[in-house]
């Protein structure tokens, strides 16, 4: 194979031979026979041996971390799972770090990494846990459903069919409603984490709405899924949809924390009046006052023996 790549004078000396190797490989690697397709990656990160040490282990990440690890063979098959993998990695960002290294050309990194098959995915969770590999479809739902398995959320999310839907929107714990509207089977990790957050879940009630139910779909005017929409009390009225193709958490979370800054509120209740407060000088002329009163009132002293006073029933003294 012609690489139109010729070795430096004095490679030992001016360009040492490791350095030398590794850019014929990369020169190898991107020759027209030996190329391999690669997704675009926008949310995945591309690892290398400079900076995969950090990724996983450098701190910078709040949430799970997630390396896929793809080599030479198969590349086509590879090509469809990296490209479900970046999908998965949209999904939760915010929520976990997700990144890709090359074995074919770190292959060094992937052995110090006991990588020994590709495609291979390995979670690394955060704190005390055991680093674990991946065993599940090579699909975006399963990328995304390991990475849920792994983070802590409260899920607070409601199942909203046309049965318990008015129920739903009367529950006054929490008037202000989230509806997401799926195509999926089950409410959808972001969703789960959103539901399960602490500035939000306090106000909001959320509610998962499949596809299949027609009959809310036709009555919010859904005609395409996903959609979201967050609504303010029973009246459809008050229902604010969410216009943006980009469904990410954090893009999710700071849209209905502006909401609930702009939540319409109701009539204001009046005040209640407030106490009088009195004088401790006019509280005493109260008191005293009312104690001369009370002295003053008149009463009947009865006599000693009578059936209204009987006999050893009378207060010798008050002494």
């Amino acid at each position: 194979m012609a690489t139109n790549f010729e070795m430096p004078c004095m490679a030992s000396a001016r360009f040492p031979i490791r350095l030398w190797l590794s850019a014929l490989l990369v020169v190898w690697a991107n020759s027209g026979e030996n190329l391999k397709e690669v997704p675009a990656l926008t949310h995945t990160q591309r690892l290398s041996a400079g900076n995969v040490n950090e990724f996983i282990g450098g701190g910078r990440c709040s949430g799970p971390v997630v390396v896929f690890f793809s080599g030479w063979d198969a590349a086509e098959e590879e090509s469809k799972a990296l490209a479900a993998f970046e999908a998965s990695s949209e999904e939760v960002t915010g929520l976990a770090c997700m990144g890709w290294l090359d074995c074919g050309l770190w292959r060094r990194v992937c052995d110090d990494m006991n990588i020994r098959a590709t495609p291979s995915v390995v979670i690394y969770p955060t704190g005390a846990k055991a680093v674990r590999f991946y065993r599940g479809p090579l699909t975006q739902e399963g990328f995304t459903a390991a990475v849920a398995r792994v983070i802590s959320f409260d899920d607070r999310t409601l199942a909203v069919t046309q049965q318990n839907h008015v129920a739903f929107l009367a529950d006054r714990l929490r008037p202000i409603k989230v509806l997401l509207f799926s195509r999926r089977a089950k409410s959808p990790v972001i969703f789960k984490a959103l539901s399960g957050d602490p500035e939000l879940w306090p106000h909001i009630q959320f509610g998962f709405v499949q596809e299949a139910e027609t009959a809310l779909l036709k009555q919010y005017k859904i005609e395409n899924v996903p959609r979201l929409l967050i609504q303010f009390s029973s009246d459809a009225a008050t229902a604010r949809h969410y216009t943006s193709s980009n469904m990410s958490f954090p893009v999710l979370r700071h849209w209905l924390l502006d909401q609930l800054r702009d939540t319409p509120l109701g009539a204001v209740q009046a005040a209640e009046p407030e106490p009088e407060v009195v004088e401790e000088e006019e509280e005493e002329e109260e008191t005293a006052a009312s104690a001369g009163k009370v002295m003053e009132v008149g009463y009947e002293k009865m006599k000693q023996g009578t059936r209204a006073c009987p006999a050893g029933a009378e207060i010798a003294s008050v002494q």
